[in-house]
């Protein structure tokens, strides 16, 4: 498995090759909204920072840069809350 696409050179006879399309708004909120609802954080909290950049707001359109987006915010926000 890889998310490069330059890694297309490298394919193996026996395997299957699959493209995840990016997610639209809709999937990012549920996304975001099933990664936090068992946490402190809000899921809400999480996708105002994405309307507020649309860099970031990008990124999330990858499922594997959500994913790693969710992580860092979750971590950043427990480690803002123990240091206050």
């Amino acid at each position: 498995m890889t998310y490069r696409i330059a890694a297309r050179e490298y394919t193996f006879e026996k395997f299957t090759e699959v493209e995840v399309a990016d997610f639209d708004d809709d999937q990012i909120s549920n996304f975001a909204n099933n990664w936090f609802k068992s946490k402190a954080i809000k899921p809400e909290t999480f996708i105002n920072l994405l309307e507020e950049s649309n860099r970031i707001k990008q990124l999330a359109a990858s499922l594997l840069l959500l994913t790693l987006l969710c992580l860092a915010f979750a971590t950043f926000f427990i480690i803002e809350r123990i240091t206050e």
